[in-house]
């Protein structure tokens, strides 16, 4: 080694204060006795044991930012050094300054820089650890502005996918409640196409029954026709001879005789009478048209309603009675020609005294069979009524709309189902032979229907509420109801 540059290494070591020269690339390259010294008088930990050296030879070649954290930190800057900086810091557990210098040639090229390194006051120590307690909060608020922001990014992410799968699950909802409504829809279509198609089959349902009924009664009312105009014939024969026996009888002596012949032509007569009627009877259900029929008005007291239950009480025994509600406060007036008149009630209805008379009688004797062995009470009432959707049980048509109601009670046995569907057949009857023809109800039928009127029957064959009632109605032609 030349002497000049023994003499500058044993000036450089002679520095008291501590020296450590670097490259470019911050390699230690030179160090003096006092840097030996200052770095094996700090107690570094355990990750910087292999800087507790012994000489300064032992530091060359390590990198000098590898000493500090801050060091690493302040690497650009100290690849970029202009001028003399200072930097603080801990080292081990003593606290240090460095002044650091641009090393420079002649030539001005950049060759590295050198640093000189003293330990530092208590104070100094304190502040340069408040600095570094410092820098470490700025370090760890950094890191948790990043993780706070990574949260926010994360929660906004988050919210993102939770808007996303909300606005799918209700336009999935919407798409639910839109396919419920078109079912429900669907459904109810198919209720209103199904309720149609009961109507529809109900209908014809009805209207075949009412076809067959027609068909069976035009085919009893043709019979009915020949039989009434054949047994008509017959009895004219019967009660032609009958007057010649009459005519012969004035010319017999005998009076015994005479008075014999009176008495048998007289059965004959009366006989003859009722056989009339019973073909009266039999035309009336054979033709059943209203061409004998009169639009008539209602007063207000039932006298002829009362003439015929003053003509039905002899023929009841004791045990059964018989009574009158009129809750139209209308009557039937003799003084028209035999119609059902009304001048204050303003209601029109189509019937006739004759009729109504045979209606009435037709039923009270009925009632009267059905109670002959309990007794009881026949109620007979008038009322306004308004059906809905009731059904003819003669001609199964449906009623609606405003009537007169006519209603006959009883409190007898009750009519059983399978009976009830025969009533109306012309030469039907539950009576023992002889005491019944089995046309008094299918005359009935006929006389109501010739009035436009219909017939409903309740009947009950329970012991507890046993008994039938007979609703006649008749359509109110007025519009003052």
């Amino acid at each position: 080694m030349p002497k000049e540059k023994r003499r500058l290494k044993t000036s450089f070591d002679s520095l008291s204060t501590a020296v450590i020269i670097v490259d470019c690339n911050h390699i230690i390259t030179h160090t003096n006795a006092a840097a030996v010294k200052l770095f094996n008088n700090i107690k570094f930990d355990d990750n910087h044991n292999k800087l507790q050296q012994d000489n300064a030879n032992d530091l060359i070649g390590k990198n000098v930012c590898d000493f500090h954290q801050k060091l690493e930190y302040q690497k650009n800057l100290l690849s970029n050094l202009d001028d003399k900086i200072e930097l603080s810091f801990m080292l081990g557990d003593s606290a240090v300054k460095m002044k650091i210098s641009p090393l420079i040639n002649e030539s001005g090229e950049r060759l590295g820089s050198i640093s000189e390194w003293e330990e530092i006051t208590e104070k100094d120590k304190i502040l340069i650890e408040l600095e570094a307690a410092n820098q470490k909060l700025i370090v760890q608020n950094t890191e948790k502005e990043k993780r706070a922001e990574e949260l926010e990014n994360l929660h906004v992410e988050l919210m993102t996918e939770i808007m996303i799968q909300y606005n799918e699950k209700v336009k999935r909802t919407n798409e639910l409640k839109i396919a419920n409504q078109k079912l429900i829809i669907q459904n109810l279509e198919k209720e209103k196409h199904a309720d149609e198609l009961r109507l529809i089959i109900a209908q014809k349902e009805m209207l075949n029954q009412q076809v067959n009924h027609l068909q069976k009664l035009e085919s009893i009312g043709r019979m009915t026709a020949g039989i009434a105009h054949d047994f008509n014939n017959i009895l004219a024969c019967i009660m032609g001879y009958n007057e010649m026996n009459n005519d012969i009888r004035e010319d017999m002596k005998q009076e015994h005789l005479r008075a014999e012949l009176a008495q048998n032509t007289e059965q004959i007569t009366n006989a003859g009478l009722r056989a009339v009627a019973l073909i009266e009877k039999m035309m009336i259900y054979s033709r059943q048209d209203t061409q004998s029929i009169k639009t008539i008005d209602v007063e207000h007291t039932p006298t002829a309603i009362n003439d015929v239950l003053e003509m039905l009480r002899p023929a009841l025994t004791s045990r059964i009675k018989i009574e009158f509600t009129n809750h139209c406060r209308f009557a039937i007036n003799n003084d028209c020609n035999g119609c059902i008149n009304q001048d204050r009630c303003d209601m029109d209805i189509q019937i006739d005294v004759v009729a109504l008379h045979q209606i009435l009688t037709n039923l009270a004797m009925n009632a009267r069979d059905s109670m002959k062995e309990c007794g009881g009470l026949i109620s007979i009432s008038l009322s306004k009524s308004a059906a809905s959707n009731a059904q003819c049980v003669a001609c199964r048509a449906i009623i609606d709309g405003k009537f007169i109601e006519l209603s006959v009670s009883d409190k007898g046995s009750g009519i059983e189902p399978k009976v009830l569907n025969r009533i109306f057949d012309p030469f039907f009857t539950t009576k023992s032979q002889g005491e019944g023809t089995g046309l008094g109800l299918s005359t009935l039928t006929g006389l109501v229907h010739s009035a436009l009127g219909h017939i409903v029957i309740d009947s009950d064959t329970s012991e507890l509420h046993h008994g039938t009632s007979f609703k006649l109605f008749f359509p109110v032609l007025t519009e003052n109801f």
